[in-house]
């Protein structure tokens, strides 16, 4: 087998995002339909198969599935099911942060890259990285939900920073929960809290 490029990992990490943009053509029902159509597909990647097995962690192989995609599009399926049958764009927008603030934040830096000091296993670029990620996914959701940007106005785009610094940290913590739940599930319901605050 390759040996496991995790690079390549999370550029798929970040290109399986693009799905997303199809919810705002879907009914709810259709997002679910979706979600568990992409979920059901990953019981067929097996670690050992020649083209998987590049992008497998070696605790993949071991196990024999790919846990992190599973999470992945385990954290889609809620994302559609509680956000979607509320509006389409907050599951949206859950989804591409979860792909390219979380998949920005793994492709930039590497082992040797300077480390946070409230946790050593991930770089001071990969948090940067992540944060914009997370504030391109918010702008991205934002004008194709509403088919336009006009009405991203200073206030709006100043407080999206402010999440997507907030979902960045939040990443960068070692916390026992996966890294797609936590980036895909809090920053909808962080969009929410804005919303509701009026923002």
């Amino acid at each position: 087998m390759p040996p496991y490029n995790r690079r390549l990992r999370k550029l798929i990490h970040i290109l399986a995002g693009f799905p997303a943009l199809l919810l705002r053509f879907l009914p709810w029902w259709g997002m679910i339909v979706l979600a568990l159509l992409f979920l059901a597909g990953t019981w067929f990647l097996h670690p050992r198969h020649r083209l998987v097995s590049a992008f497998a962690k070696p605790e993949d192989r071991a196990r024999g599935f790919l846990s992190g995609v599973r999470n992945y599009f385990l954290s889609v399926l809620l994302l559609v099911v509680v956000f979607g049958a509320f509006n389409g764009f907050y599951a949206t927008v859950g989804w591409l942060a979860l792909a390219w603030g979380d998949g920005a934040a793994g492709l930039i830096g590497g082992s040797e890259s300077a480390k946070l000091p409230w946790s050593r296993k991930k770089p001071i670029v990969g948090l940067l990285a992540g944060i914009l990620g997370v504030f391109i996914a918010i702008i991205v959701a934002s004008c194709w939900s509403s088919a336009s940007c006009a009405g991203l106005g200073t206030v709006r785009l100043v407080s999206f920073a402010a999440l997507a610094i907030a979902i960045g940290l939040l990443e960068s913590l070692e916390l026992p929960l996966d890294d797609n739940f936590t980036v895909g599930l809090s920053t909808p319901a962080l969009l929410l809290g804005l919303s509701a605050l009026g923002v």
